[in-house]
């Protein structure tokens, strides 16, 4: 079983990027559980060798850390790496029905322990490390005088975590096609971690593929499925205003339909029936109207034709 929650859309078995990571986020957690089956966490460097198929972390830890004596008598722990993180804002999707998230690359292994504490052993393990982080130190490292540098590497106990179990998380919103445009641009154009998981995207191919889906790309969708409609002086009216209009249109083309009668005779207005069934007279235009049973007035202008 995996040391992490890992949808297979954002698993990945290429070891050449777990090594990539590892590189770029040497510094990881190393979890182990203390005398009360809680867990212990120390952060150390490390760096990876390759030995024929096998994988191998290389560190080291103070030898007045509670883990080292963890580390012999479990024999096993769990390394953590977590590589670039940032905030996705929704506002990258092509329609408004999403939440925002977090994307990140991370690496989770099981090791097994080897113990490293003899001062020539403790010597290699320690020149590897200067030579990935700072190789002009080795010099002044092999410079020191012997009773200092016997006096340092005293203070330390180094490992060898070999790899048993290698579980590397890139979650960079793979399986969300339609966004990948636009999560690239934005993330590169922002800060350090934003701008690194765009490079991570260009590894992976989605820049690539971002581009070729960006070229179809369409507006952002109204939520349901209604899109907005335009009119003819080029306003945005939403799906609601557009069955309103809708409806006073057909009301007007029935008024007009009502008053055709009366001006293909000549006539100025009309008897019929109000909505509560009274009779009432309509006015010419221009003219006052009387309407409900309360004698109240209202001044209607009638245009013609409407």
């Amino acid at each position: 079983m995996p040391a992490v929650y890992l949808p297979a859309q954002f698993a990945s078995q290429d070891r050449a990027l777990a090594l990539a990571l590892l590189a770029e986020q040497p510094l990881a957690q190393l979890t182990t559980l203390d005398a009360a089956g809680e867990p212990f966490v120390s952060h150390l460097p490390l760096v990876a060798q390759e030995r024929g198929q096998a994988l191998v972390l290389l560190g080291h830890l103070a030898r007045a850390n509670p883990q080292v004596a963890q580390l012999r008598q479990q024999g096993r722990a769990l390394v953590s790496v977590l590589g670039p993180h940032a905030y996705l804002s929704p506002s990258v999707y092509p329609d408004l029905a999403r939440v925002p998230t977090w994307n990140y690359l991370a690496l989770h292994a099981r090791v097994s322990v080897e113990v490293v504490d003899g001062a020539l052993a403790k010597d290699r393990l320690l020149k590897a490390l200067i030579a990935r982080v700072e190789p002009p130190y080795a010099e002044q490292w092999r410079a020191m005088e012997p009773g200092l540098a016997e006096r340092m590497l005293g203070a330390i106990v180094g490992f060898e975590f070999h790899v048993t179990e290698l579980d590397l998380k890139l979650k960079l919103n793979q399986h969300r096609r339609e966004a990948h445009a636009a999560t690239h641009a934005r993330y590169a154009a922002g800060n350090d971690h934003e701008r690194a998981l765009a490079r991570w995207m260009e590894r992976l191919g989605l820049a690539h593929e971002a581009h070729r889906h960006s070229a179809g790309a369409g507006h952002r969708r109204h939520p349901g499925g209604q899109e907005p409609q335009k009119h003819r002086a080029g306003a945005v009216v939403q799906p609601g205003h557009a069955a309103a209009r809708a409806g006073r249109g057909r009301q007007a083309a029935r008024r007009r339909r009502r008053a055709a009668p009366d001006r293909a005779a000549g006539r100025p207005g009309r008897a019929g029936p109000d909505e509560a069934g009274h009779g009432r007279e309509r006015p010419a235009a221009g003219k006052r109207r009387k309407i409900g049973p309360g004698g109240r007035f209202f001044t209607a202008f009638l245009a013609a034709g409407a």
